[in-house]
């Protein structure tokens, strides 16, 4: 059976998404609104991406991102996620425990990588709009609940740096 290396495959999506997500802030931020808001963070990176490349969000081009994400995300990047958290080493420091954390860590990241290379692949096609900073705040509002909207205007400032 051939294996398709994910992480050898250029995307300027992931690179945007690891960028934004090390950024000191955007861990907290997205895992913010992913845990207390059940915002897809991957789909909220796409939608600032999407503002950088002068691109809107509009209703039409959400329902096509979340049509793509949805069935990987339910399948196998929650799944996996749900399993990772459970097997932190908090309170088991064997080398094992360690190694299986690690691997489900690898897991998810390969499934959100490939998550990634879809949506992109999805977007490329998809007309420039326009290009200013009031896309940022619009798109990434157009992904989460207003309850998250404090969350969103910090992570769009963080981005926009």
């Amino acid at each position: 059976m051939a294996s398709v290396d994910f992480a050898a495959q250029p995307s300027v999506l992931w690179d945007f998404v690891c960028r934004s997500y090390a950024r000191p802030g955007g861990a907290e931020a997205c895992l913010h609104v992913q845990d207390e808001h059940g915002v897809d963070v991957l789909l909220l990176l796409s939608a600032a991406w999407l503002a950088t490349q002068g691109q809107r969000l509009t209703p039409e081009r959400l329902t096509e991102l979340k049509s793509c994400c949805q069935p990987r995300r339910e399948q196998l990047i929650e799944p996996l996620r749900r399993m990772r958290r459970a097997q932190r080493p908090e309170n088991d420091h064997s080398a094992e425990q360690q190694v299986l954390y690690e691997a489900l860590k690898a897991a998810e990241l390969a499934a959100e990588r490939r998550q990634v290379l879809a949506l992109e692949t999805l977007m490329q096609r998809w007309p420039v709009d326009g290009h200013n900073g009031v896309l940022l705040l619009e798109n990434l509002r157009m992904t989460a609940s207003e309850g998250a909207l404090p969350t969103l205007k910090q992570l769009s400032a963080l981005l926009a740096e």
